[in-house]
């Protein structure tokens, strides 16, 4: 290893990573990198992966563990797990310290729910550090899984910059064939069952008219909710269905389009989403569960009881009523608090104290 001024060890540092569309990885890369320390992406972890590695790597920091062992044949679910675990106790042995990122707490719609409750206890003992992205979800892992000890709370960064942003509101509604005076109600990402379309549909026909419109936009996991979703959507005046993946230069259409982004989610742990729509100075609408207390706060959209009836399309209303050129301003001021160069530091610092 190579000596950092002043700060001892810099240690190598390979983050594991399935997810690359979402450049969040990319950019706690370039963070860490900035900060002084080695550091690179892959995809893959193992034991033939980490027994190639052994002598390149002081530190493996792995998101989105689930992709990694959830496959849907059995042979080859219980292959990849007896790999991973195989893996985790080796690097223990050889000193290569292990950290994992809590990006999902529960795997979304998973048909294997002890199975991965089961790798999860195993991840939360072994890992040298966990790291989370807020207060809240460093709780609850304390409760369910009894891990306190090197809980790490950084948040996530911002997506500032790291999607194109060059188009005007006008540019943005005249492309998308949006009235300029509409209030434009947008959900933008993955469409999952998790998501809470189906409320979203329902809260918005209950407070819809002429002046309002609800854009949709994202790819569908699985086909047949997608299918399910476009039926809901057609059955409903002032819907705009975009089904499919969006790319990233088509991103600013729709963020630049809306007054508001909708995340009716029924659990989170850590929204992307969220923050990349405030990245892009729109405020947020979403249930007062975990992440999105912190991230929409008092002025940086609305909040609501998903557990009482009606709340949902209460906020669709109320947020009319809100100042929304202020909730932009601090929208967007708040993202750029979120900055990828000192959060990269914070998870240099990490680093280096688990090799020094």
């Amino acid at each position: 290893m190579t000596a950092w001024p002043g700060t001892g060890y810099s240690p190598r540092v390979i983050i594991i990573s399935k997810v690359l569309l979402n450049p969040y990885v990319r950019l706690l890369r370039d963070g860490v990198r900035t900060a002084g320390v080695q550091c690179q992406l892959d995809r893959d972890f193992g034991l033939p992966w980490l027994r190639a590695h052994r002598g390149r790597v002081d530190v493996v920091h792995i998101h989105w563990l689930e992709m990694l062992y959830l496959y849907p044949r059995f042979r080859q679910r219980l292959r990849r797990t007896l790999s991973l675990v195989a893996a985790f106790l080796l690097a223990r042995i050889w000193g290569i310290r292990l950290v994992y990122t809590v990006h999902n707490l529960n795997p979304h719609e998973q048909p294997h729910p002890a199975w991965a409750g089961l790798v999860n206890r195993f991840i939360f003992y072994f890992a040298d550090a966990i790291h989370v992205h807020d207060e809240a979800m460093a709780a609850r892992i304390a409760r369910r899984y009894g891990r306190r000890r090197g809980v790490h709370v950084i948040p996530h960064g911002n997506y500032i910059g790291a999607y194109p942003d060059a188009c005007t509101r006008e540019e943005a509604r005249e492309r998308l064939g949006i009235d300029p005076a509409a209030m434009a109600y947008l959900f933008l990402g993955q469409l999952r069952k998790y998501k809470g379309m189906e409320e979203l549909l329902d809260a918005y026909e209950a407070i819809r008219d002429e002046t309002s419109v609800l854009l949709i936009a994202g790819r569908a996991r699985d086909e047949s909710y997608g299918r399910e979703v476009e039926a809901a959507a057609a059955r409903r005046q002032g819907v705009r269905l975009y089904l499919g993946f969006v790319p990233d230069d088509e991103v600013q259409y729709y963020m630049c389009a809306a007054d508001v982004c909708v995340f009716p989610y029924r659990h989170v742990t850590t929204s992307g989403a969220a923050i990349l729509a405030l990245s892009f100075g729109v405020p947020v609408i979403a249930p007062r569960v975990g992440c999105f207390v912190d991230l929409i706060g008092g002025e940086r959209g609305v909040t609501y009881d998903a557990a009482r009836p009606g709340a949902l399309a209460e906020a669709l209303s109320m947020v009319r009523d809100v100042d929304l050129s202020k909730a932009r301003r601090a929208a967007l001021a708040y993202a750029r608090t979120l900055d990828w160069a000192v959060i990269g530091s914070q998870h240099a610092s990490l680093y280096r104290s688990l090799v020094s």
